[in-house]
């Protein structure tokens, strides 16, 4: 039966300035939708949302933000719709796992002076995959991905220099991840043939880096919701065009923005 009444929903457009325009101009700030026809200073608020009936729309001022024949931009700003209402709710007591890492990377991402704001910026998304989501004592992975062609395709992954072994195996002052991207951020200025090699096996580092923030902090190891949720998080590094479909189904997106620390009870 056809709806007599069909409605659209609708989103206030707001002007954006300063650090939220920034923010928001880079998909750091998923509430505002860019409409890129529109301006680059004008996006559409998720945050205020309305249903109303067609029959309004000739009341309302419409221009057009999107190009009706530019599949791109609707890909896109489906995608960016998406994101703000499907995204998955990470259990309570496996965000303060997840946390530290948000503080890591949203301080650094958009300093792109330093080695590693640089380095974050060739990664276009990280996932989590669970061998439960149900159960205590989960196996988690983060997933790394990064730009195509970020990280050196070798047939045969090639022996790592002594210097980045000596660095990497060095048990009693293990790298920070701000220290593996200092290395990586060197080696893709102008990599020889040997730093090439050694990109690889620091892109590796990095990602376990990454995945060694995840831990919890002094305040919530005495809670034992918390300290049984997770057992173990490795992480796995892909680039875009490598990452397959069942990976994706496996997964679910870490959102930094949407990760908030669990209700006080």
């Amino acid at each position: 039966m056809l709806d007599k009444n069909p409605s659209v929903s609708v989103a206030r457009i707001v002007e954006l300035r300063g650090d939220e325009l920034r923010r928001a101009s880079k998909g750091e700030s998923p509430r505002y939708i860019a409409i890129p026809q529109a301006g680059a200073s004008l996006f559409a608020d998720l945050e205020t949302v309305a249903t109303v009936s067609k029959s309004a729309l000739p009341h309302f001022e419409i221009s057009h933000g999107l190009d009706p024949l530019n599949s791109v931009q609707i890909r896109t700003f489906a995608r960016s719709i998406g994101r703000r209402y499907s995204r998955f709710a990470f259990p309570d007591e496996v965000v303060p796992w997840l946390a530290p890492l948000r503080g890591v990377i949203t301080s650094k991402y958009s300093r792109q002076n330093s080695a590693l704001g640089q380095v974050l910026q060739e990664i276009v998304e990280l996932r989590v995959e669970a061998n439960s989501w149900h159960q205590p004592h989960r196996q988690l992975i983060l997933h790394v991905i990064v730009k195509a062609g970020t990280v050196p395709t070798l047939d045969e992954p090639r022996p790592i220099s002594p210097e980045i072994a000596s660095l990497l195996d060095n048990s009693l002052s293990p790298l920070t991840a701000s220290d593996i991207a200092s290395k990586i951020a060197s080696a893709m200025q102008n990599p020889s043939s040997e730093e090439r090699d050694d990109l690889y096996h620091l892109w590796l580092a990095f990602a376990d880096a990454l995945a060694a923030q995840c831990k919890l902090r002094p305040t919530d190891l005495d809670n034992p919701e918390y300290a049984n949720a997770v057992a173990d998080i490795s992480a796995e590094l892909s680039s875009d065009d490598e990452f397959t479909l069942n990976q994706y189904r496996r997964s679910e997106m870490l959102d930094l923005d949407y990760l908030s620390e669990p209700a006080l009870s």
